[in-house]
């Protein structure tokens, strides 16, 4: 029984890789390769870029005798990397797959199914995990003298702070999932909670090279805190280095805890995979009913569809907290920001004309990460023929979709706009042509995800991560977007002398209206259609 779990479990997780999501038939040699070559290159850019951070570290540190200390904070920087990227399938793969009932209702133990669960948790948090640290095992073999304990418990130990990211993770998951379950909005508090911690994220990318250089400056009292106050961690750094003590204490405690983990998630996991906090008695009131029309009825639905989640919101709503916290930069620091443009005009002096320009595609670049319509009609999931038997146009259910992507997107990215062309005090008819220009762009960029979306739909999954975040569409529209960015601003940086910048904003935004034009009619006759086949 568990090697069949097991076996379910790991096909559905590189189903993606082997079977194509739009007709469910097998993919090519050749494309399920490209996939994977893909995916490797991914992997060692961002090892690459790992590699250098090791080395910025590693020099410091291992020259003066402290190989522990880098061991330790570079797997602090893995640990951190593992749970930010795990923690956001957590929730989803435990607690909310579809197929959490069908499980639940056989006679399988739920530790089974929670074992099972934990794996692909696992695998994750090996993956994520890796990218960190084989470049710091691969810095550490190449410029310093590594002992044989070293090597081995290096490697080992790869798989033991996998471990431990799954038991944080899963920890966190836990108290999301007990949250949620007492809770009626939890996806709105599931997305302030992880925008806290992505705006914590990248606060620490921007500074990062302060907090390097105070690492190094005061490696003795960091070295003397982590010993007194983390000497889990200190273990960590002590094993990596070759301690076979460091080892054992290491080691023995992620075990603990991972069993721990796995019996409390199996004494609460029926409980909370089945309870609905949407079910819980509530008080009765008699309203009036509102009545609607088809088109507003099927925008309603798209809306609460997204509030609904919390995967969609984050994965493809992440442009609007950026736009958020630049406006509000923006606001803040105006002097500061007028000084760095006046700084580069002098070196380039074209970018004064083009301040406008480079407002507009700023703000665009950060609605580029709202892919909402995207991945809308492969949420449609096995219920897709709900809507195909609705007596509604399809045309109808396709610009719901779009129009949820513009009027989410839209008012903020304009707004963005006005506010860092404010800040630069750039001419007002410039700055309204900019303000149109960045709405056109949000509607262009949502009718080709929409488009994108029925031409690589995803219906059979098992749970919403799997369109969101692993489908070929979504991929593709934000390829597309962040091209389409640079596609229309690039071309007026030449131009800056002999054109003015709002002869050429005007030109773009008669452009792509026309764009758009061309991508309504697509929607309304061919688009139509292939939503109707699927």
């Amino acid at each position: 029984m568990l090697k069949a779990l097991f076996k379910k479990q790991f096909m559905e997780l590189f189903r993606a890789y082997f079977v194509s999501k739009k007709n469910g038939q097998a993919r090519t040699r050749g494309k399920t390769i490209a996939l994977f070559v893909l995916f490797f290159v991914l992997l060692v850019y961002f090892g690459c870029m790992c590699f250098g951070l090791a080395f910025g570290l590693g020099s410091a540190l291992i020259p003066a005798g402290l190989s522990w200390l880098y061991f330790s904070l570079m797997g602090i920087m893995t640990i951190m990397l593992g749970v930010f990227g795990s923690i956001f399938n957590t929730y989803t793969a435990l607690y909310r797959a579809k197929d959490n009932d069908l499980l639940i209702s056989m006679p399988i133990p739920p530790s089974r199914i929670v074992l099972v669960r934990l794996s692909t948790v696992f695998g994750l948090a090996l993956l994520y995990s890796g990218v960190i640290w084989i470049p710091t095992l691969l810095y550490y073999w190449l410029f310093a003298s590594p002992s044989v304990p070293a090597v081995i418990f290096g490697v080992l130990l790869w798989l033991f702070i996998a471990a431990f990211v799954t038991v944080l993770t899963c920890a966190l998951g836990w108290v999301v999932a007990l949250v949620a379950s007492r809770i009626s909005s939890k996806s709105f508090v599931t997305v302030i909670l992880s925008v806290i911690l992505l705006g914590a994220y990248y606060v620490f990318c921007f500074r990062m090279t302060e907090f390097f250089n105070a690492m190094v400056e005061n490696s003795e009292a960091i070295g003397g805190f982590l010993k007194v106050w983390f000497n889990f961690l200190y273990q960590l750094g002590q094993a990596a280095a070759g301690d076979a003590l460091g080892m054992l204490i290491f080691s023995g405690v992620t075990l603990v805890l991972s069993a721990l983990c796995l019996w409390l998630m199996a004494r609460t996991f029926i409980r909370l995979a089945t309870q609905n906090a949407t079910a819980r008695r509530k008080t009765r009131t008699v309203k009036t009913a509102r009545v609607h029309g088809a088109r507003a009825a099927l925008l309603r639905r798209e809306l609460k569809r997204f509030g609904s989640s919390a995967t969609y919101m984050l994965n493809c709503g992440l442009g609007l907290a950026f736009m958020v916290a630049l406006s509000v930069i923006a606001l803040l620091r105006q002097t500061a920001l007028q000084a760095g443009l006046f700084m580069a005009a002098a070196r380039v002096p074209w970018l004064s004309l083009a301040a406008p320009v480079l407002a507009a595609t700023v703000s665009c670049a950060m609605a580029s990460l709202n892919a909402i319509s995207a991945p809308s009609v492969s949420l449609e999931g096995k219920n897709l023929w709900i809507l195909q038997s609705l007596p509604v146009d399809a045309a109808d259910v396709l610009k719901a979709k779009l129009w949820l992507h513009v009027l989410i997107s839209a008012e903020l990215a304009m707004a963005t706009t006005g506010v860092l062309c404010l800040s630069v005090q750039t001419d007002w008819m410039a700055a309204v042509l900019a303000m149109v220009y960045t709405a056109l762009f949000v509607w262009l960029t949502g009718a080709l995800d929409l488009m994108i979306g029925l031409r690589h739909p995803s219906l059979n999954w098992t749970t919403e991560t799997q369109p969101i975040k692993q489908s070929l569409s979504v991929f593709l529209a934000l390829m597309v977007n962040i091209g389409l960015t640079m596609l229309l601003a690039v071309p007026y940086f030449p131009l800056a002398y002999l054109m003015d910048v709002r002869v050429y904003l005007a030109l773009v935004i008669a452009l792509m209206a026309g764009l758009i034009a061309l991508l309504h009619r697509w929607l309304n006759r061919t688009g139509a259609k292939l939503f109707a086949q699927l």
